[in-house]
């Protein structure tokens, strides 16, 4: 769920959040190395590069599951 005119760091956090639990999942199919995703949820690394950015939000689109708890989350925050 893209929610309109919402950065794409903020969505990347959002979607990270959502699919905690698949991270090592969200690695291999990304093509982004685990420690990066840590580090990126984390926030230790404040301004991921636009590829791994566009990466691993490639793959966390694709998932289903991601998306549906990235709505229930801000349907809860709202």
């Amino acid at each position: 769920m893209l929610i309109q005119n919402e950065p794409l760091l903020v969505e990347l956090h959002r979607r990270l959040a959502a699919s905690k639990g698949r991270w090592p999942e969200v690695s291999r199919g990304s093509r982004v190395p685990y420690s990066t995703i840590t580090k990126i949820h984390q926030r230790v690394i404040e301004d991921p590069r636009t590829r791994t950015t566009q990466s691993l939000l490639d793959y966390l689109r694709k998932l289903p599951d991601v998306a549906i708890g990235a709505q229930a989350a801000t349907e809860i925050s709202s």
